[in-house]
Parts: structure tokens; sequence; C-alpha cells
């Protein structure tokens, strides 16, 4: 079974259909699904965000979606947890943007679309959803649904490495060093090994060292 992501709390933005509630309301029955999956009762919790999605709360259908992948909600049905999903990446929620472009990515739950999967990567990743701001970079990196480019690789992976994720930190510090996509630069090349190494990667760490000398025997 697909594992989705954990379910999130979030007050929609968004405007919602003509449904008569207001957007406390809509907060109040989202934090009352979410109280409800707590506590291990997920047929309220279902009841409670159906009722946001209703109005048009694209992190209420969200959190539907994922209940539906994860196996949670009463009824399980792949069809609603796609039909919820892809109602909220097209009410703009980066996260379900994520989710469905990972679905089209791996072939996982639907036909595998790496066209589709980079539109949806690139849409949650100009919003600052760090991990599709990866992926994308990845795709750029093995033109897996896109034309090949190490200089689109270097932005969507520089993106993702300044919001901390950790291997995009590695891959843009090796195509600094390597001058793949970018003007080869060791300093900055340290630079992200470093912030790797910060954040765990000890393969980083060692690059970082090896780099440093390196400069430090050219001068």
């Amino acid at each position: 079974m697909f594992c989705a992501g954990a379910l999130i709390l979030f007050a929609s933005t968004w405007p919602t259909a003509s449904f008569a509630a207001s957007s406390e309301m809509i907060k109040q029955w989202n934090r009352a699904g979410f109280a409800a999956y707590e506590a291990g009762s997920n047929q309220r919790a279902r009841q409670w965000f159906a009722r946001a999605a209703r109005t048009g709360d694209a992190s209420a259908r969200y959190n539907l979606a994922a209940m539906h992948l994860r196996g949670e909600a009463p009824q399980v049905s792949r069809g609603q947890a796609m039909r919820w999903l892809q109602l909220s990446a097209d009410s703009g929620f980066a996260h379900a943007q994520y989710m469905l472009a990972e679905l089209l990515s791996t072939g996982r739950i639907m036909t595998a679309d790496p066209t589709r999967a980079q539109r949806y990567f690139e849409l949650a990743a100009q919003q600052g959803h760090a991990q599709a701001a990866h992926d994308l970079g990845l795709q750029y990196f093995l033109g897996r649904g896109v034309t090949q480019s190490d200089s689109q690789a270097a932005h969507w992976y520089g993106i993702a490495a300044k919001a901390g994720d950790v291997a995009a930190q590695y891959t843009l510090a090796s195509l600094y060093e390597r001058g793949a996509g970018v003007e080869r630069d060791l300093r900055l090349a340290v630079q992200w090994y470093a912030a790797a190494a910060r954040n765990g990667d000890v393969a980083a760490r060692e690059k970082a060292k090896y780099l440093t000398a390196k400069l430090a025997n050219e001068l």
C-alpha cells in the first residue's frame, strides 16, 4: 500500500465555493478533523474533513486524499483519493501538488507520466516546497520528463539547498565542484558540502575537508 505523507493542519486561504461557511468555521472543522484523527477516530476525522472539503478547502481535500491513500478512511477508495488530491492540487495547495507529482513520477497508484509530474513538481517548488524543488532538480539532472539540463538542475537544487534539503546541498556542491550547469567554483562547493555536513551527511564532511585542503595548497 502506498504510504502518503502525514496529515497536516492548515487553514486554507484559497476562495471557497459559494458555501455558507466562514473561514473561521472551516478552520474549526479542520481542527476537529485533525483532533479526531489524532485520537484514532478515522471515521469522525473523515466526516469533519469532508465537511470542510465540500466548501472547496484545499487542505481538507488533501487530508481526505491522504486518508484514502493510507487506507485509513472508511470504505477506502483509490478513485476518491485521486479525485480529492487532484482538486486540492489544482487549487494551488503545494503539498497536494507534490504528492500528485510523486505519484505521477513513480507510477504508484496511477500510470506514470513524467511530463505531468514535472508540471506539478514545478508548481509546488515555485511555492517553496523544498522536496519538490529537489525532485524537480533531479528530473532535469536525469532528463526525466524534461529535456536534460544541468543548469536547470542546479537552479532547482539551489532552491532546495537554501531551504535546508541535505541531498540538494550535497548535489549542488558536486555541481559546483565539477562545473556542471554552473561556473566551477570550489569555494561554493566547500560551502554547500559544509552545509550538508552540518545536516548530518558524513560523505559531505569528507568532501569539504578534501576541497578545503586542495584550495589551501593552491594558494
